[in-house]
């Protein structure tokens, strides 16, 4: 699957509390490995569902409205670094 697209869930007060990535398993369908404080190991979080294919998967965690995509996250820290620059 290349890279893994990751997920990041913040406390309140804005410090990271958990990151998830998709990962494609043994079984052929998409499910989430997470990790507290981002730090390892990632584990497989069978409290989380598993789905058919990778867009699945990232429109429901998305949906969830807890977890921000990491992608968009480089995206704005980049953004925020050409702005201050």
């Amino acid at each position: 699957m290349g890279m893994s697209k990751e997920y990041r869930k913040y406390f309140s007060d804005g410090k990271l509390m958990q990151v998830a990535r998709m990962t494609l398993m043994r079984i052929g369908k998409f499910g989430f490995e997470t990790s507290l404080f981002g730090v390892e190991p990632y584990v497989l979080n069978m409290n989380m569902p598993i789905f058919d294919t990778e867009q699945e998967a990232e429109d429901w965690i998305l949906s969830t409205g807890k977890w921000k995509s990491n992608s968009n996250f480089k995206a704005l820290v980049q953004a925020f670094k050409i702005l201050i620059a």
